[in-house]
């Protein structure tokens, strides 16, 4: 009994040490996002390009998206119309090409409730069929462009699907430019052998990640900066963390915070003889 009072003494102690710290100041964010378009790859000519979206707005055409100017925008219809996500644009290249990846640059006025969350990204060479995604996730939102990176394959159609707005309370997108990136080597996969699946989206980079034991879903983590850890001062106090639910493909964030630590570093141990 003497035991059980002690440990809970020591618990009441680091409770109370705990709660008397005061809250951590946010460190500095990076500029943008860290990602890269995809290595042996060159942005397609867009010239001849057609282009359809599922809406579009008043003086802001579907067309705006691939015109080559990040000044001009597509939006969505907005104000009393308010068309819900999902919102889809879907580009003919009018030739096959050997798509490696995408990069969607969003308004840059300054409007920050244009930023596009879940998304998933389609490839056909009929426009008709359209199969399963080559890739989906959940942007990080800020002005800076958005790459998506996947598998080589031939296509002449691209679909681009924008399942959600990185605020929930707003319904709309905007995309002032969409470059398509063609790879300048492909070989078809070995017919027998494995192949990749589709490219999952992070918010953050994963430094580490674990499967949880129970629902499968995959929890990865970063620091207090969404693509980087710095050792200074002031630091984090909180750790930036994404889920994947392989049941349904949603790919969430959260910010763990005030937890008085900047990452949750894993461990590497070695087995001895």
């Amino acid at each position: 009994m003497k035991s059980f009072y002690n440990l809970a003494l020591c618990l009441g102690a680091l409770f109370n040490a705990a709660t008397a710290i005061p809250p951590e100041q946010q460190g500095q964010q990076p500029g943008k996002f860290a990602a890269a378009p995809p290595v042996g790859s060159n942005p397609i000519d867009r010239k001849g390009w057609t282009v359809k979206c599922s809406s579009q707005a008043s003086n802001y055409p579907c067309g705006r998206a691939i015109d080559g100017d990040k000044n001009t925008f597509w939006q969505t219809p907005y104000g009393t119309t308010n068309t819900p996500p999902p919102h889809t644009i879907t580009i003919d290249m009018k030739q096959t090409q050997y798509v490696s990846g995408l990069q969607i640059t969003p308004r840059q006025d300054g409007n920050t409730r244009n930023w596009i969350g879940r998304h998933e990204v389609y490839l056909s060479s009929d426009g008709t069929n359209w199969g399963k995604p080559v890739a989906f996730g959940t942007y990080w939102g800020d002005k800076y462009p958005w790459i998506t990176n996947f598998e080589t394959q031939p296509a002449r159609y691209l679909r681009f699907v924008a399942l959600s707005n990185v605020n929930p309370d707003y319904p709309w997108i905007a995309i002032a430019d969409f470059v398509v990136y063609n790879a300048l080597k492909y070989s078809p996969p070995a017919k027998g052998l494995g192949k990749w699946g589709p490219t999952l989206d992070f918010p953050v980079i994963p430094v580490a990640g674990a499967v949880e034991p129970v629902s499968g879903k995959v929890v990865i983590w970063s620091a207090y900066r969404y693509d980087a850890f710095q050792g200074t001062t002031p630091r984090g106090g909180f750790t930036l963390t994404s889920i994947w639910d392989p049941k349904t493909n949603v790919i969430s964030n959260r910010n763990v915070s005030n937890n008085h630590h900047d990452m949750f570093c894993p461990e590497d141990y070695h087995s001895h003889a």
